[in-house]
C-alpha cells in the first residue's frame, strides 16, 4: 500500500501524528528540490531517519567525540565487509568491539532527531509512505549513511511538536539569513523590584517560585495550545507549547537542570503517557508534585466539575481554570470567551511571577540541534521546486475526515463518519455495537434488501457473543480481518440479513475503546464480485475515532459522578 502526496498539502507533522496513532510500520520517503529524506516506523515509532543534508553517520560522531579510534573504526569496517554487510556498522561496534549498546543508541538518536528536524524546513516537495516492515538488506546497509536502527523507537508526536515549532520560527524569520536564524539570542527581562508589590497581592508559595520562568503550555489540541501560547507571548510572557505530556515533562527537567523555575499549564483531558487513559493533566500534576514539588501547575479544562476540581486541588495544583470550548478558539484569539480566559490566566501568572509582562518572545531549545548541522543553507529552499504529484485518493479522504473528527461529536455522529469513510472504500458497510452478550446492528450504508427497509433490518440484527462468527473473530483478535466468510451458522445469518449476497471477501475491524471493543465495522463489495481494496487509510481513521469515543466516555463518567 502506498500513500502519495505533497508536503505543502499534508505536512510532515501531520504524517507523524497519523502514523503514531495508527501504530503502523512502514517507510516514509520525501523529495524536495533535489534533496531526499526518509523515516522508518516500527509500530508507530521512528527507528531510523536520514536526510541528504545531514552528512554524518554514527561512526563520524563517535570519532569526533573520541569514543573510538580511527584504527577501531577501520577494523569494524573490515569485519562488516568480510561478513557481507549483514549487520550495520553500529551493531558491529557493539558485538565485536564491545562498545556499550547505549552509547550507539544515544548517538543514533541524536542523528535521527537532527535528520527529522531538518526535514521540517522543507516547504514543498512530495512524499510516499509505504506500509510494511523495514528489512535491512546487505545493499541497504552498504549504502546507509546512518548505519544503525534503533532498538527502541522515538515517539513521533514529540518530533511533530518540535518540528512545528521550528516551522513557526522559520516562517516568522523568513527574511533573516540562515546563519542568523539559527543563532541564539540572549534572553532579557525587566523584573519589578519586589518592594514595589504589596504582599497581599501574592499567594503564599515557595520563595524560589517568585521569579521569572518559562510558561509551558501542555494541551493535545494544536489550535488551543497555539492560541494560549501566542496570547501569552503577546502579553509579554516567555512561553512554549507542547502537544504531549512526555515532551512537556522533558522540558521541565531541562529547565530545572539549568536552575530555572518553569510554570506549567496543563489540559485536564488529554491522553495519558501510556495511551490507555484520558486524564493526562492529572497525571502530569501527580508526576510534577512527586519529582518537582515547587513547580506551580495550573490545570485547565473545558468541562469543570466539583469532584475533579477537588482531586486537582488535593494534589496541590496552583489553580484550576475553565477554558473555552474548542469551537470558541480562533487563531487570532479574538472571541470574547478566549479573551476572558486569557485575562484570568495572565492575572494568575502575574501573581506567580510578581512582575510586569515585558518579556521578548523566546528562542526555542530545538535550535540547539540545528545550529550544529553542516551546510545550514541546505535546510531551506535549495533548487527549483518540483512539480506536484497526484495525491492518493485515500490520503485526501483521510485528511478531510480527520478534520471532521476533530470537532466535538456525539457517538452517533462518529458512527456516521465511520460509515462515510467506509463508503469511499467499499460498496457497503455496517457498524455493530458490542452490548453485554450480543453484537447488535447500529447503522449501515449501501445495503439493499428487496421488500425491506435496510436500516430497520440492520438494527434488529443480533449475534451472540459466545457463538463463532467473523465478527467474534475480529473482536477476539482485536485487529482487522480480510477474508472470505467461513460457512458457519452466524456468518450465514449475516449474509442472509444483509440481502443474501455472498461477498468474495469481507472486511471486519474492531474499534477498541479503553482496551475493550466498543464497535465492529463490517464491509464488503457485494453484490459486485470485487475483492476488498486497500483499507489502510480507513484503519488509521478508525484508530483516531477510537480516541474520540474514549474522550466521550470519560466526559460522561465525570458528568455522572458529579450528578
Amino acid at each position: 500500500m502506498q500513500l502519495v502526496g505533497n508536503i505543502e498539502d499534508l505536512g510532515l507533522g501531520e504524517i507523524l501524528q497519523i502514523v503514531c496513532f495508527s501504530r503502523k510500520s512502514g517507510t516514509l520517503m520525501l523529495n524536495s528540490r533535489k534533496r531526499e529524506g526518509s523515516l522508518v516506523f516500527k509500530n508507530g515509532q521512528v527507528v531510523r531517519a536520514t536526510s541528504s543534508v545531514i552528512k554524518e553517520g554514527v561512526s563520524d560522531i563517535l570519532i569526533k567525540e573520541k569514543a573510538i579510534t580511527a584504527e577501531q573504526l577501520k577494523n569494524a569496517l573490515e569485519i562488516q565487509k568480510n561478513e557481507g554487510f549483514r549487520e550495520s556498522l553500529g551493531s558491529v561496534l557493539i558485538k565485536n568491539l564491545n562498545l556499550p549498546a547505549q552509547l550507539i543508541e544515544d548517538t543514533a538518536v541524536r542523528l535521527i532527531e537532527k535528520s527529522v528536524f531538518s526535514l521540517f524546513l522543507w516547504r514543498d516537495g512530495s512524499f510516499v509512505f509505504e506500509l510494511g516492515d523495514f528489512i535491512e538488506t546487505p545493499e541497504i546497509i552498504m549504502n546507509d549513511p546512518l548505519q544503525y536502527t534503533l532498538t527502541n523507537g522515538l515517539n513521533p508526536q514529540f518530533m511533530a511538536m518540535e518540528g512545528a515549532r521550528l516551522q513557526d520560527e522559520a516562517g516568522r524569520e523568513e527574511n533573516i539569513p540562515v546563519d542568523e536564524f539559527f543563532a541564539e539570542e540572549p534572553y532579557k527581562q525587566e523584573a519589578l523590584p519586589l518592594a514595589a508589590i504589596p504582599p497581599s497581592a501574592v499567594p503564599s508559595v515557595t520563595p524560589a517560585l517568585i521569579q521569572e520562568g518559562t510558561v509551558l503550555v501542555i494541551d493535545d489540541d494544536p489550535l488551543t495550545r497555539g492560541v494560549i501560547r501566542n496570547q501569552l507571548v503577546q502579553m509579554g510572557f516567555k512561553a512554549s507549547a507542547f502537544g504531549q505530556s512526555e515532551a512537556g515533562l522533558r522540558k521541565v527537567e531541562e529547565l530545572v537542570s539549568k536552575k530555572e523555575h518553569p510554570i506549567v499549564i496543563a489540559d485536564l483531558f488529554m491522553p495519558t503517557m501510556d495511551g490507555e487513559g484520558m486524564l493526562g493533566g492529572l497525571e502530569i500534576l501527580g508526576r510534577l508534585k512527586t519529582d518537582f514539588q515547587n513547580i506551580p501547575v495550573i490545570i485547565i479544562s473545558e468541562h469543570p466539575n466539583s469532584k475533579t476540581e477537588k482531586e486537582v486541588m488535593d494534589l496541590n495544583a496552583y489553580s484550576y481554570l475553565q477554558k473555552p470550548k474548542k469551537l470558541q478558539f480562533k487563531e487570532d484569539g479574538t472571541t470574547p470567551e478566549v479573551a476572558l480566559f486569557i485575562e484570568k490566566l495572565t492575572a494568575t501568572l502575574s501573581r506567580l511571577t510578581r512582575r510586569d509582562k515585558t518579556l521578548v518572545e523566546p528562542q526555542f531549545f530545538m535550535q540547539e540541534y540545528l545550529k550544529e548541522m553542516e551546510g545550514g543553507g541546505g535546510f531551506l529552499e535549495s533548487g527549483p521546486a518540483e512539480p506536484k504529484v497526484e495525491e492518493s485518493k485515500g490520503l485526501r479522504i483521510l485528511k478531510e475526515m480527520l478534520v471532521e473528527l476533530s470537532r466535538p461529536l456525539s457517538v452517533s455522529e462518529i458512527i456516521l463518519l465511520i460509515l462515510r469513510f467506509s463508503s469511499e472504500i467499499m460498496n457497503r458497510a455496517v457498524v455493530f455495537a458490542v452490548k453485554n452478550d450480543k453484537i447488535v446492528g447500529q447503522g449501515q450504508f449501501g445495503i439493499e434488501i428487496k421488500g425491506a427497509v435496510a436500516d430497520k433490518r440492520v438494527r434488529k440484527m443480533a449475534i451472540p457473543l459466545n457463538e463463532p462468527s467473523v465478527l467474534k473473530e475480529a473482536l477476539d483478535m482485536k485487529t482487522a480481518i480480510v477474508k472470505r466468510l467461513d460457512p458457519i451458522q452466524w456468518n450465514e445469518y449475516i449474509v442472509r440479513e444483509l440481502g443474501g449476497y455472498l461477498p468474495v471477501e469481507s472486511f471486519v475491524v474492531p474499534v477498541v475503546v479503553q482496551g475493550k471493543t466498543a464497535l465492529i465495522l463490517y464491509g464488503d463489495n457485494a453484490p459486485a464480485g470485487d475483492k476488498i481494496g486497500d483499507t489502510s487509510t480507513l484503519e488509521i481513521f478508525l484508530a483516531q475515532a477510537s480516541m474520540a469515543l474514549e474522550r466521550i466516555l470519560l466526559e460522561r463518567r465525570l458528568s455522572d459522578k458529579n450528578n
